[in-house]
């Protein structure tokens, strides 16, 4: 592609992606990653720093639906979310005010991300590397994983899987 853009480099030592939840900075495998507790912190910052994730008035479709936290839904497991929050962020610049989210959600074991809007090529192109990228990344806990098609198409790293079988 035109931007040389490749597989998402996940940092051996990953962190919040503010400082406003976690002031001591500790790495993120300190905390749950599927815990209820992480996804609502997670939805929380996503709402509070990026415009487009915010829904303070529900969309016209969804009009029954109240979302915790005022995030649009993420209908995908807690182990994408930090790499999401990353996509949002390179977003910010490749995206005008009348972009909206119109669906996030997992299918065939990869992300999925639907959209209404302007978005430049670089952010056509950042949305689709993060939707191949989440099939090699665990959908329950983040870490590597592999796409797993015996059954549910899933995403999952070794232990996930594992635990899937049981």
């Amino acid at each position: 592609n035109t931007h040389g853009l490749g597989p998402r480099k996940r940092s051996s030592s990953l962190r919040f992606p503010t400082n406003a939840l976690y002031a001591e900075g500790r790495d993120m495998e300190e905390y749950d990653v599927t815990s209820i507790e992480y996804r609502e912190k997670m939805e929380e910052q996503l709402a509070q720093d990026f415009w487009f994730m915010n829904l303070e008035k529900p969309n016209v479709w969804d009009k029954d639906f109240s979302w915790k936290n005022n995030c649009f839904p993420m209908e995908w497991g807690n182990g994408w979310l930090y790499d999401f929050y990353d996509l949002c962020r390179q977003l910010l610049t490749e995206v005008k005010s009348d972009f909206q989210w119109t669906q996030l959600k997992e299918k065939y074991g990869g992300a999925r991300c639907y959209y209404t809007g302007t978005v430049t090529e670089y952010g056509e192109e950042l949305i689709t590397q993060f939707e191949v990228d989440m099939e090699s990344v665990c959908e329950h806990c983040g870490k590597p994983g592999k796409l797993r098609t015996d059954g549910w198409w899933m995403a999952l790293c070794d232990n996930c899987y594992e635990e899937s079988r049981k």
